[in-house]
């Protein structure tokens, strides 16, 4: 059977740790798509996940002679409820990396979410696993290659910010209250807002059969 939509919400990232896992990954969803179909999908912004390592002042000097262990790179949000620690190697290969494709693949960094009032503290992990990172580019290649183009990649301030009118988006509004996303204010705190920065809203389109 083929199928209009593919889903994969949270979850793309783990296809990402090898070029070959990944190709497997998209050719598979274009194998279940009719031509018109779309895969929809969230992960986390590489882009955003720049923006906080550049704004974290490390230091980007990667001297082969150093003697003095580089420390681990740890972001924080939300008041530190969500974290994305990254090992020196891998901020080095981020940032030491040419154009090469495959370059891209690989980014591991370890993702956790922690439950409790004292989110610094680290009450408890709700999630604590492995992920790889997905530039947008990359994800654009692997889906070129098995016959999808890239629709939209919007960050989810800018995805919420474009269907923010509930008169023009009735049925998404109601959903946030439908799913109990939104407290009784009809808001969300600033800690999820900050949160939420951290994912891409992502749409492909099947244009093609995959030629890979």
């Amino acid at each position: 059977d083929k199928f209009d939509v593919v889903s994969v919400q949270f979850a793309i990232h783990y296809m990402m740790q090898t070029r070959t896992r990944a190709r497997r990954f998209f050719n598979t969803v274009s194998e279940l798509l009719e031509i018109g179909g779309e895969l929809i999908a969230t992960t986390i912004d590489a882009r955003v996940v720049m923006d906080h390592l550049l704004a974290m002042g490390l230091d980007l000097h990667f001297d082969k002679d150093r003697k003095t262990p580089k420390p681990e790179a740890v972001i924080r949000v939300g008041g530190g409820a969500c974290q994305i620690k990254f090992t020196p190697e891998i901020i080095e290969k981020i940032f030491t990396a040419d154009s090469n494709e495959d370059n891209m693949f690989g980014l591991e960094y370890s993702f956790t979410l922690v439950e409790g009032s004292d989110h610094a503290a680290g009450v408890g992990d709700a999630v604590n696993l492995p992920e790889w990172l997905t530039p947008i580019p990359m994800l654009e290649s692997l889906a070129n290659e098995a016959g999808l183009e890239l629709v939209y990649a919007q960050n989810f301030h800018e995805f919420y910010a474009a269907r923010a009118d509930p008169s023009n988006n009735a049925a998404s509004h109601s959903s946030l209250y439908n799913m109990r996303v939104l407290n009784r204010n009809g808001s969300i705190s600033s800690d999820e807002w900050e949160i939420s920065r951290l994912y891409p809203a992502i749409k492909f389109r099947k244009v093609r059969e995959s030629s890979i």
